[in-house]
């Protein structure tokens, strides 16, 4: 997940700090933080790869305003370079050709429900 921090403030703000990403820091997160341009397009391929190895969330954090709103060269890398570094690791349980949504609110009795599995996979990854 890409977050461009940016300062809260009314009725406009166009300037940065770490409101967003510090908000979710005891999240669970893995946060990566980039100081350029290319900083952020390396990270963002390195988050796909880290977050299937290790099964965790990664978020790529950047100045809600330099760099969000910037212009600079990057040298992006080929198609096959991102595939090759960015492959697909097999779990079991996963099901791609049935992806599921999980959403951030869920009842009690669901909730209760769906710990056996939940703990199932974490004991597997």
């Amino acid at each position: 997940m890409t977050i461009a921090n940016r300062a809260i403030g009314a009725p406009i703000n166009i300037w940065n700090d770490h409101s967003d990403s510090m908000s979710q820091r005891d999240a669970g997160w893995l946060q990566l933080f980039a100081e350029t341009s290319q900083e952020a397009l390396d990270l963002h391929i390195q988050a796909f790869r880290i977050a299937e190895e290790l099964s965790i969330p990664v978020m790529v954090c950047m100045d809600g305003f330099l760099l969000t709103h910037a212009s600079e060269r990057a040298d992006v890398p080929a198609q096959h370079q991102v595939e090759r570094s960015c492959r697909r690791i097999s779990r079991p349980g996963a099901r791609p050709a049935e992806p599921v949504s999980i959403g951030a609110m869920v009842a009690p009795r669901p909730h209760r429900g769906a710990l056996p599995g939940l703990r199932t996979h974490a004991a597997g990854a």
